[in-house]
């Protein structure tokens, strides 16, 4: 029989092992649980508001980024609902993906930036320069653009219903395939745009510029095209059921004026 000083070393040492045993669970469980926060504290650490910022994934709701500087920043995919950006510099930033519902980028420059994929519904970015920026596949379901500079800018297979691009230029840019159903492109500056098979049904081109525009199989079904400029554009395979021609100018200079017919401007 063992005597007690032998019971009681024992016990100590059945009493250590088992606290061992606890440190090493609760270490294992802390360093599990501690790798989503620790993963978001580096995507905080790295993101900070200054040009070439790296801040793909970030949560930036609450972010304050009217006129900042973000010259080339990584925003691929960053929450940015609802946040005002207006003033801001974002050229040749990258955006793809970006969650912009809302968004507010009023005189932003936007030169050259990638929206590709991006959610911009109801996002106004009027008054912003876009040039040779990339929307393609974009949505910008009821978004404002009037006013903007969207010369040579990408915005192919784009959903643009029910937009706002009154008095925009969008002199060169590829607006193929693009979804413009609704639109409001009031005397904006498509001068020599690929409009090709976008659908612009029911769209307001009122006093609008296409000249030189290719519309090869492009929907104008109900569009309006009061006095609408189409002189060199190519309209080769493009719907025009009930769209209004009221002193439109057809591809071949002609006028169709109040009351006149429209045969000249679809003929082959």
């Amino acid at each position: 029989m063992s005597s007690p000083a032998h019971r009681t070393a024992l016990a100590v040492t059945l009493v250590r092992v088992r606290t061992i045993r606890l440190l090493v669970t609760l270490g294992a469980v802390s360093l599990f649980a501690g790798s989503a926060p620790a993963q978001a504290r580096s995507v905080k650490a790295t993101c900070r508001i200054v040009p070439r910022a790296k801040c793909a994934g970030a949560d930036l709701r609450k972010a304050k980024l009217s006129g900042k500087d973000l010259t080339g920043a990584n925003l691929s995919g960053a929450n940015l609902t609802g946040v005002s950006l207006n003033g801001a510099t974002l050229t040749r930033a990258t955006l793809t993906s970006a969650k912009m519902a809302g968004a507010k980028l009023v005189g932003a420059n936007l030169a050259s930036a990638k929206f590709g994929g991006a959610n911009l519904t109801r996002a106004d970015l009027s008054m912003a320069t876009m040039t040779g920026a990339g929307f393609s596949r974009a949505d910008l379901t009821g978004a404002t653009l009037s006013s903007g500079n969207l010369a040579g800018a990408d915005l192919s297979m784009a959903k643009l219903p029910g937009t706002t691009l009154s008095f925009a230029v969008a002199t060169g840019a590829n607006l193929s395939g693009a979804n413009l159903t609704s639109a409001n492109l009031f005397s904006a500056s498509l001068v020599k745009a690929n409009m090709s098979g976008a659908d612009l049904t029911a769209a307001d081109l009122g006093f609008a510029s296409l000249a030189q525009a290719n519309l090869t199989g492009a929907n104008l079904a109900r569009a309006s095209l009061f006095s609408t400029n189409l002189n060199g554009a190519t309209i080769t395979g493009a719907k025009f059921v009930g769209a209004s021609w009221f002193s439109a100018v057809c591809p071949d200079g002609s006028v169709t004026f109040p009351g006149g017919s429209a045969w000249s401007c679809i003929k082959d």
